[in-house]
């Protein structure tokens, strides 16, 4: 199965809807960072949001999964209108993913509906593009930028921000192949290699362990044997690890210093961080206090408590952030949401992985909650690829 090539004489005026998604997502990227020469990047993303908003009117995309959004967003915009103290900061991002999705899945999907051949190579150079200025970035007078405490971020604005960009886009690889994009064997292997490395680089264990649960989930889902082994080894797993000195270990093996062991029991701080979440949680389950309590809220807490650390900087969960802005009822919607972009997908074997992936990341990122982040426009990406109808050697018009 391969991709009809040069629809861009066909459809020239596809090209700049193709360019123009590209660029959009460029813009997320470039807004995720912290260098003060370029803070202008994150009003920018608003402004191209909205200019691709205004360009999808006339579009007729995947309006399906733009509703699928739809009881989610109408509930985050309600409880922030009735419960929000900032309604000026907070309001404009309750419509995130509801604008998101409008962009996405009209103007994206249709760019990608038109001419998959030329939407799929412009993906491929974009990831090209992003990794590149991630390393060439590190020889300008900002180099110094590139890491922070140890940890290579690129032009992202933390390590995990780079770890979870890698995160996202490495199946978007897989599936583009697997729809029939032909990628030269060495390019996808070098790839690939220049992703994983990044993460490593980033230290971001999350993203690495989530693109792990990827493979592992794509390898075991057709094969019953192996899953059956896999789990006794889950199981045995445990039990071995509570008898071994895992800092002794890992010195041993030389990794101690990547895995960060003096963090990882508490989670880099993230479980006091939790324990003051479930507390808050409960004051007001079902419905939360609006968009960006959670922020408010731990910023108040630490403010109080005069309290130091990073990891008082956020939630660090993207469930515990969502209970605390939209509590039980939008917890629901968003996984009712996210079922349906599992549903529209044409790959359920590529998309169970993915899926299973992304619901792992929230755990200790609290990614899902803001769809104006670095992270949201690639996870929307992969499924208005999976959404669109491919057939073999066929021209859409």
């Amino acid at each position: 199965m391969q991709y009809v090539k040069n629809q861009d004489k066909l459809f020239p005026q596809n090209m700049f809807r193709i360019k123009m998604s590209m660029a959009f997502l460029f813009v997320f990227v470039m807004a995720n960072q912290t260098l003060p020469e370029l803070q202008f990047f994150k009003p920018l993303r608003f402004l191209a949001a909205g200019i691709l908003a205004i360009l999808s009117l006339h579009i007729k995309g995947d309006r399906s999964l733009v509703m699928a959004s739809l009881p989610f967003s109408t509930w985050a915009i309600l409880v922030t209108v009735m419960y929000s103290d900032d309604l000026t900061g907070s309001l404009p991002r309750s419509f995130g993913m509801l604008l998101m999705s409008w962009c996405v899945f009209n103007y994206i999907w249709h760019a990608h509906l038109r001419d998959q051949y030329n939407f799929s190579k412009l993906v491929i150079k974009s990831i090209w593009l992003i990794l590149g200025a991630c390393f060439l970035i590190y020889l300008t007078p900002w180099g110094n930028y590139a890491f922070l405490v140890g940890r290579f971020r690129g032009v992202f604005g933390n390590p995990n921000g780079l770890g979870f960009f890698c995160m996202l886009v490495y199946p978007i690889i897989d599936l583009l192949v697997a729809r029939g994009f032909v990628i030269d064997k060495k390019q996808k292997v070098l790839l690939g290699i220049l992703l994983f490395a990044c993460v490593v680089l980033s230290g971001s264990r999350t993203a690495l362990t989530c693109i792990l649960i990827y493979e592992y989930f794509k390898i075991i889902q057709n094969k019953p044997t192996f899953f059956a082994i896999s789990l006794l080894v889950f199981i045995i797993f445990p039990i071995i690890m509570i008898n071994i000195d895992l800092e002794t270990l890992f010195e041993q093996i030389g990794i101690a210093q990547w895995v960060r062991l003096d963090s990882l029991s508490d989670a880099s701080g993230r479980l006091n961080v939790w324990m003051i979440a479930q507390d808050e949680i409960s004051k007001q389950p079902w419905v939360g206090r609006g968009m960006l309590y959670d922020i408010q809220f731990i910023n108040q807490y630490r403010s109080d408590h005069s309290l130091l650390g990073r990891h008082w900087s956020g939630i660090w969960n993207s469930y515990y952030s969502v209970l605390l802005n939209f509590g039980y009822i939008g917890l629901v919607l968003l996984m009712y949401f996210f079922y349906r972009l599992y549903s529209a997908s044409h790959n359920k074997k590529l998309s169970r992985p993915y899926m299973v992936m992304v619901l792992f990341s929230g755990i200790t990122e609290s990614w899902f909650v803001g769809a104006m982040n670095s992270s949201m426009p690639f996870f929307l990406l992969y499924f208005a690829i999976q959404s669109v109808p491919h057939e073999k050697g066929k021209v859409y018009r």
